[in-house]
């Protein structure tokens, strides 16, 4: 059995999946929440194996506090600034909200869906980082591991995660502002 467990900021969004996993055998609901603050807590509380969350800066935090329990970000028209940024992150998926529960499905038993991104793409979330950042997310989307990263570029794993963080805010940057 799939636990699974959902943050979505949205009543409506997290009643729709609870009755899709309640609809589909082997997988359960274990909780939603509807706020980052509560996500600590859920995860405490139940244990999933599986979060979808609809907010980039979860993935981080999961990784720190349950790095076993996979990350899905559930997102409307994810951008490919968004989908490099949320690979960079440590995200297992990105599933378009406008994608059919198919799709869902498929990544809550264990397929890794993360849609690809045009060379072009990349080459032009590369050239907005920082230059000392560049290796760093070559490395990261090349599926390099943090200790061998960190090894490369002469840091601590502690200050790499710092250096994720930043480059992760760097990439969605542009995102923020147009819809701020």
């Amino acid at each position: 059995m799939t636990r699974v467990a959902v943050l979505d900021r949205h009543a409506a969004v997290r009643a729709g999946l609870r009755a899709l996993f309640d609809a589909e055998p082997g997988i359960a609901c274990a909780g939603g929440v509807a706020t980052v603050r509560e996500v600590v807590p859920l995860l405490y509380r139940t244990d999933p194996d599986v979060l979808i969350v609809d907010q980039l800066e979860v993935v981080r935090l999961v990784r720190r506090e349950a790095p076993r329990t996979r990350v899905l970000l559930y997102v409307a028209e994810p951008s490919p600034e968004f989908l490099l940024a949320a690979e960079i992150a440590g995200a297992d998926g990105v599933i378009d909200k406008a994608a059919d529960t198919v799709e869902l499905l498929r990544a809550m038993r264990g397929e890794r869906v993360l849609p690809a991104v045009s060379l072009r793409a990349r080459a032009r979330a590369a050239a907005r980082l920082e230059p000392r950042d560049r290796p760093i997310f070559a490395m990261r989307l090349a599926g390099t591991s943090p200790r061998e990263i960190a090894s490369v570029v002469g840091m601590n794993v502690a200050a790499l995660n710092g250096r994720v963080q930043a480059i992760v805010a760097q990439l969605v940057a542009p995102l923020s502002a147009a819809t701020a």
